[in-house]
């Protein structure tokens, strides 16, 4: 879901989400001897997602975009980041 409202030549907009993602995680399994044996494992994890954004249109096809993200994951803080992005959006007819 998002929203954007605009003004003169400045618009916000905002997203959130959810949905469900596979994560890679490092595990120690039990080998022969016993010796531990390190590995890793996929296992789908539920995740929400939530960015701001603000944009310049330059014309109407490309924008000057601004963004900051959010991405916190079921599995906990190991696998949750912020990411930010600044470049030119081409917007498709």
């Amino acid at each position: 879901m998002g929203a954007r409202h605009g003004w003169r030549r400045v618009y916000l907009e905002g997203t959130v989400g959810v949905g469900l993602e596979i994560e890679r995680h490092e595990v120690t399994m039990i080998g022969p001897g016993p010796q531990l044996i390190p590995g890793t494992t996929l296992e789908p994890a539920l995740y929400a997602r939530a960015t701001g954004s603000i944009g310049i249109p330059i014309n109407s096809a490309l924008d000057v975009l601004a963004q900051l993200g959010i991405h916190l994951s079921a599995r906990g803080i190991e696998t949750d980041f912020v990411s930010s992005t600044v470049g030119v959006r081409l917007k498709l007819p």
